[in-house]
């Protein structure tokens, strides 16, 4: 695509470089917060709109992960309103955001990067109060502090505002507190050839994606479908959940980039059992699932989250709880993993016994208050238990 014409998208990941793989047994994060959110001023002229392929990703069935969508487009047939992308939403759209992309027209203005917000064939529409004062939000004749007004060569007869990397890194400070991860679909939105410094690291979240370069838009759809197939599991055969599991398995186009957290994910999922499926115990021993994402709990649990049955055999059944994790992997102590004691009470001339044990999804919730529901088979949609067995 010619530099001229540039273009934009957004998802939101961490700050930092990062490598492309997953630390072996990191513990990942999810979203704390549950609302999908997407920001396309230009979707209705662009004919394919990676916003829609988001979501269909994440709403798998009416379960959902867990997850709602808002959307926020700007229909440019009505050159004299903004539509949902009024600037005061534009302001606000790091609130509850747990999934973040913006799609839009984007590209490097006086060596650093941008995105287009809005979009208005009237220039002064853009800084006039009564249609939001999308460049002047005080008023005071001067465009806002980050922003630029400029006149679009991607679309005809049309003016834009311009959001630079500046007002990334000033604002939108809630996006780390949500553990969000963004996709920024723009071009040159991660790194413009020798920029150290783009609107991908200004972001300040979990985990972030976007473009090294001008990138056609009928590329930024696929990636966005094969990134949130990934990692909810329906690609990869539900072993590229993380983020960073997600960017390495490749297939994207050239310059899709990620910084951020490697270890991100939608929803907690089952990463092992003790004793495994179908393995062996002891007369007396723990058994556990681990988590691949820190869970909500503390202390004892019930049949509402881990229920055991026993048979052929007689074994008591104890001290059933979330166990924290330990500090050397977390200094916080957040559980991922949920364990009870069994103790064989039978002859032991003549053991046997089998414990069957259901994990419940409902039961085992992303830590952070955002309630994502346990993927039990690790493929979307979420919400489903899972169960395990093993004998003496």
């Amino acid at each position: 695509m010619n530099k001229s014409v540039p273009w934009m998208f957004l998802i939101i990941v961490a700050v930092q470089t990062i490598t492309v793989s997953s630390a072996e047994g990191a513990i990942s994060f999810c979203p704390t917060k549950t609302e999908i959110h997407i920001w396309e001023p230009c979707a209705f002229n662009l004919g394919i709109i990676p916003g829609s392929q988001l979501d269909a990703r994440i709403h798998q069935t009416s379960s959902a992960q867990g997850y709602t969508t808002l959307v926020r487009r700007q229909d440019l047939t009505n050159d004299t309103s903004y539509d949902d992308c009024i600037r005061s939403r534009w302001d606000d759209f790091d609130v509850n955001c747990g999934v973040l992309l913006v799609h839009s027209h984007g590209g490097v203005r006086s060596s650093a990067s941008f995105v287009a917000a809005a979009y208005s064939k009237d220039e002064t529409v853009l800084f006039n109060p009564a249609g939001g004062g999308w460049a002047d939000s005080d008023s005071n004749g001067s465009v806002d502090f980050g922003m630029f007004v400029a006149e679009s060569t991607a679309i005809s007869g049309q003016h834009y505002v311009g959001i630079t990397r500046t007002w990334f890194e000033n604002s939108w400070f809630r996006l780390q507190d949500n553990m969000t991860i963004a996709v920024i679909s723009a071009c040159d939105s991660a790194k413009y050839y020798q920029e150290s410094y783009s609107i991908l690291d200004a972001l300040n979240t979990q985990a972030a994606f976007g473009y090294r370069d001008c990138v056609l838009v009928a590329d930024m759809g696929p990636d966005v479908s094969r990134l949130f197939g990934l990692m909810n599991g329906n690609l990869g055969s539900g072993n590229c959940r993380k983020a960073g599991d997600a960017y390495a398995a490749g297939g994207y186009s050239e310059y899709f980039l990620m910084i951020g957290s490697t270890d991100s994910t939608l929803c907690p999922a089952p990463a092992d059992f003790n004793p495994g499926n179908d393995g062996s115990g002891g007369p007396v021993g723990t058994a556990y699932i681990n988590l691949d994402s820190f869970i909500e709990g503390v202390g004892p649990v019930g049949d509402s989250v881990l229920k055991v049955d026993v048979s052929q055999g007689n074994c008591e059944i104890s001290d059933k709880k979330f166990e924290p994790s330990q500090s050397s992997e977390d200094p916080l102590n957040r559980s991922r993993q949920v364990r009870f004691t069994y103790k064989y009470k039978g002859d032991l001339c003549n053991p046997a016994y089998t414990i069957t044990v259901t994990a419940k999804a409902a039961g085992i919730k992303a830590w952070g208050g955002g309630g994502q529901q346990m993927d039990g088979d690790k493929s979307a949609p979420n919400g489903d238990d899972v169960t395990w067995s093993f004998h003496y």
